[in-house]
């Protein structure tokens, strides 16, 4: 339903086939047109797996962000981290096999093995007991 502004002139909003709308200070009536969102399955998957790499690269960035091992020459240690993730997760790997903590083919220096995870939510923070350190 558009909102109408007698004083000012024209509309703002859908009115039948049109719409009215503000564009730079300049009021603007447009046809209307159906967005072009056909909620596939498939878009819903790769939507999913793209918000589940985001919260693993933003995980792996908590756990051990700007160490250095990342080519950031080209592209944000983030964004390499998230398209890590992606790509593990479009081969099927799960959650915990997809956190990328460092560059495809690398390996830290010193292996450590994670025995329990729990979350402090006074401190908003993971603790990771770990052996091998």
């Amino acid at each position: 339903m558009a909102k109408q502004n007698f004083l000012n002139g024209g509309y703002i909003g859908k009115l039948g086939n049109t719409v009215g709308q503000r564009w730079k200070d300049k009021k603007i009536v447009r046809t209307y047109v159906i967005p072009a969102n056909p909620n596939t399955p498939a878009q819903q998957t790769a939507r999913q797996q793209f918000a589940t790499a985001n919260k693993l690269a933003q995980q792996a960035m908590n756990i051990n962000g700007h160490t250095g091992v990342w080519d950031t020459s080209t592209k944000p240690e983030y964004s390499q981290r998230v398209g890590q993730a992606m790509k593990r997760l479009r081969l099927g790997y799960s959650e915990q096999d997809s956190l990328p903590l460092y560059p495809e083919g690398q390996s830290p220096a010193v292996g450590l093995t994670i025995t329990d995870v729990t979350y402090n939510e006074a401190e908003n923070k993971y603790i990771f007991q770990t052996q091998g350190f």
